[in-house]
């Protein structure tokens, strides 16, 4: 985090603000970026993340300075420069580490790989600050999800069940992004490239990483579906046993939607997860809105934590709080 944080200050594309009192005690702090390929509903635009702070007004202040600094950037946005005018968050890039959105139930879960946490009063006193909120995540338990009778016969007829080696994914990087393609991007509230890589690099030093990730291809060996899901590296680079996954992106080919493969790969996780002793699984940063997912997952589990991404709007030049 370190690192990435220093190369974002270094390549002057954000900034990183500390706040301290009269007697140089800390108070909080915030990241704020324009990062590259970061899309909202298919726009680009500022981000904050990384923030902390001990009270009310020093997140307030955290937020105006944020807030001017991002209101005098310039974006490329359908091969026009324009004035950035937009700042969301809490953003805390790299998003596998500093997740998504700010936490505004389910503390008393244990922390997760890819899941932001946060005081409890964070996501008032962004309120206060001027902030809307404007995407609903949740994460959900999905620890009972019964197996899926459905999910055996489409995979027995037309496809394999595997698992790639961590290099292997690596060498189908291309194949993933075909198959995402832009159809996450153009609509999600929050999109931003790389993170597949992110996952991989951050799970490499976990023995059974590659059995966290079942994977589909057709007779061709081309890439159909895959769930990438990744065992709770919080508790892996503690020494503690991980007793958690994250179950981060399914995804599936449109061929074979609605045709129990999402059912299947579920199935394949979910086994291998429990022969190496891991109970728990969570879905985490399901879009409220996004129908699919929600109509797929929420009948199958329990909303055990929520996230949501502010926004504001920003005047020309330097901006206040109101």
């Amino acid at each position: 985090m370190a690192r990435y944080l220093g190369d974002v200050v270094n390549d002057n594309r954000g900034m990183l603000y500390g706040l301290f009192d009269a007697r140089g005690d800390y108070l909080g702090r915030v990241a704020v970026e324009i990062h590259p390929g970061y899309l909202t509903r298919g726009r680009p635009c500022a981000t904050f993340g990384w923030l902390g702070g001990l009270k009310k007004r020093a997140v307030t202040a955290l937020l105006s300075i944020a807030s001017t600094w991002a209101s005098k950037q310039i974006i490329l946005y359908e091969g026009r420069t324009r004035r950035n005018t937009l700042l969301r968050g809490p953003v805390s890039f790299p998003k596998h580490l500093g997740g998504l959105g700010c936490q505004v139930a389910g503390f008393n879960h244990p922390r997760m790989a890819g899941v932001s946490t946060n005081r409890p009063a964070l996501g008032s006193w962004i309120g206060t600050a001027g902030f809307k909120a404007d995407a609903p995540y949740a994460c959900l338990d999905v620890s009972d999800m019964p197996v899926w009778k459905s999910g055996e016969k489409v995979v027995a007829k037309t496809l394999t069940l595997t698992y790639f080696d961590l290099e292997e994914w690596t060498q189908r990087e291309n194949e993933v992004l075909d198959l995402v393609g832009n159809v996450f991007g153009s609509f999600l509230p929050d999109a931003t490239p790389g993170r597949f890589h992110d996952i991989l690099v951050a799970v490499r030093t976990h023995p059974k990483a590659k059995y966290f990730i079942p994977a589909a291809i057709d007779a061709s060996g081309k890439l159909v579906g895959f769930i990438l899901c990744w065992p709770n590296m919080w508790e892996y680079w503690g020494g503690h046993t991980v007793t958690g996954v994250n179950i981060d992106t399914a995804i599936i080919s449109p061929a074979y939607r609605g045709k129990g493969l999402f059912a299947a790969l579920n199935n394949m996780g979910q086994r291998n997860g429990r022969f190496y002793g891991v109970p728990y699984y969570e879905g985490t940063n399901i879009w409220y809105a996004n129908e699919a997912a929600v109509k797929s997952i929420f009948p199958h589990g329990t909303v055990v934590r929520r996230h949501v991404v502010f926004q504001r709007r920003l005047k020309k030049g330097s901006l206040l709080t109101e």
